[in-house]
């Protein structure tokens, strides 16, 4: 290990939000009755009406501090401001739809990756097979990035199987043990450290939100030679909770996104199994 300190403060929570105030206040009161209210946890809103008042009444004890942005600054901006408040050495990053449960170990997650030439360590999603379902399933992306030439393909769903044009098909690699399996691409559930993503790999693409800044982000991490993995000694519920702004803002804009994160880096297509956008 690098140094005994007590992941509960030597890891931030971050946690952006957008129009969705009620699962905010569920995933901070899961923060607490599980005990990472030590843990220093900064919120960045940029909701038409922030909740700052009405969460610090309720979570005081839970939030270090909160940000209030502009309006629909976007995912990125916002996690990017979020990075530059973090003072630890690691962070975790949230949505605002997760809940702690017993599967959130971040402790272990912590351990992982300081004893480890990790750089960032993700974890797996425990979520709703269908919206009207009550049944939870594991989610888990393992190997789900790879490149080729100036193709680039993505695919986060439990087959973890990436196919690239051009004869090439990237298929997990045989996991040993329990440890962590090395990839390009986990969900957006990890611990990391702090400056690595801040001052390396330089956060998110300002420009892309609310979409497009995922497969982005990890492609950027690839370049800049990050060491990434998903361990499942980790996990967290995701239980989106949607409304008529978060649904008009979040998926608005995604192929508009897309073309913007495509020309960035020279790329021709995005192929994510279901869907294919082609760069104009």
């Amino acid at each position: 290990m690098e140094h005994d300190a007590d992941p509960l403060t030597d890891v931030s929570l971050i946690i952006k939000t957008f129009e969705r105030p009620d699962c905010l206040a569920r995933l901070l009161a899961s923060i607490r009755a599980h005990d990472y209210d030590r843990c220093p946890v900064v919120v960045a809103d940029d909701s038409r009406s922030p909740s700052r008042d009405r969460t610090l009444d309720a979570f005081s004890d839970v939030v270090d501090e909160y940000v209030v942005l502009p309006h629909k600054i976007g995912v990125s901006a916002g996690r990017n401001e979020l990075l530059r408040r973090v003072q630890t050495d690691y962070f975790v990053i949230h949505d605002d739809d997760f809940v702690y449960g017993e599967e959130t170990d971040i402790g272990t997650a912590y351990r992982e990756l300081i004893a480890s030439d990790l750089d960032l360590l993700g974890g797996y999603l425990l979520e709703k097979e269908k919206e009207y379902a009550t049944t939870l399933l594991p989610r888990r992306v393992q190997e789900a990035i790879e490149w080729y030439e100036n193709t680039w393909t993505v695919s986060a769903r439990a087959a973890n199987l990436v196919e690239i044009d051009g004869g090439v098909a990237i298929r997990p690699r045989p996991r040993e043990g329990q440890a962590p399996y090395r990839c390009d691409f986990t969900l957006n559930f990890f611990i990391a450290r702090t400056r690595l993503i801040r001052d390396v790999v330089g956060g998110w693409h300002p420009d892309l939100s609310p979409t497009g800044e995922h497969w982005e982000f990890f492609y950027r991490c690839k370049k800049a030679g990050l060491n990434v993995a998903f361990s499942d000694a980790f996990g967290v519920y995701h239980l989106p909770g949607r409304n008529a702004r978060y649904a008009d803002a979040r998926y608005g804009e995604e192929k508009e996104m897309i073309e913007i994160s495509l020309a960035e880096h020279g790329l021709e297509y995005l192929d994510r199994g279901d869907d294919v956008f082609v760069r104009s």
